[in-house]
C-alpha cells in the first residue's frame, strides 16, 4: 500500500521503500544505529550538516549545532562550525564512510567511520547540540534535557512502507 494513495503526486523519485527500523537498535542506555553510508554532501551554514547516503539510496542527515571533536588515534581537535578556519576539513569529510552512529540518552553522538576515526558531539548547554533524521526517526540532542528521540510516523497499515 503505498503512502500516497489519494494524494495528487508522490514526491520526486516516487518510490515506495521500505524502513530500515531494524538497523535503529535502543539500547539500555541509549541508541545504536549500524550503517554502511558514506558522506554524500558537507553543507557548511553556522552549522555543519552531513548526508549520508547508503548503497540501497537511502539518506539521512545529521546537522551538528554546536562544537564538537574530531578524534583519529591518539590525536583530538576541536572543531566548530562557526569558525570558518575549519571549513577545509569540514570538507574533507565528504566521501568517509560511516559504520555507526551511538546516541547516549545523556545526549552526546558518537559517528564512527570506517578508518576508526570518530565525530563526538557533545550537550550543549544554551542550545540544541544536534539533529538527526535516519530511516523515519529524529533524534534531537537538547540544551540541558539529553537526548530525545521521535519515532517514525506511519499509517498502521504502512509500518514497512515510505516513500
Amino acid at each position: 500500500m503505498s503512502l500516497w494513495k489519494g494524494r495528487k503526486k508522490k514526491p520526486s523519485g516516487g518510490q515506495d521503500r521500505p524502513l530500515h527500523t531494524d538497523r535503529v537498535k535502543r539500547l539500555d542506555s541509549g541508541w545504536q544505529i549500524d550503517l554502511d553510508s558514506e558522506i554524500s554532501r558537507v553543507c557548511i551554514d553556522y552549522a555543519l550538516s552531513l548526508d549520508l547516503c547508503s548503497e540501497g539510496g537511502d539518506i539521512s542527515n545529521l546537522r551538528i549545532e554546536a562544537p564538537f571533536q574530531m578524534r583519529r588515534g591518539a590525536i583530538t581537535e576541536e572543531w566548530d562550525g562557526e569558525d570558518i578556519a575549519w571549513l577545509g576539513r569540514f570538507a574533507r569529510l565528504h566521501k568517509e564512510r560511516v559504520t555507526a552512529i551511538g546516541m547516549t540518552d545523556g545526549g552526546t553522538l558518537t559517528m564512527t567511520f570506517a578508518n576508526a576515526a570518530r565525530l563526538i558531539v557533545t550537550p550543549h548547554p544554551a542550545y540544541e547540540s544536534f539533529n538527526l533524521l535516519i530511516d523515519g526517526w529524529r533524534f534531537h540532542g537538547a540544551s540541558g534535557s539529553g537526548l530525545h528521540e521521535y519515532e517514525p510516523y506511519l499509517p498502521a497499515s504502512s509500518k514497512s512502507k515510505r516513500w
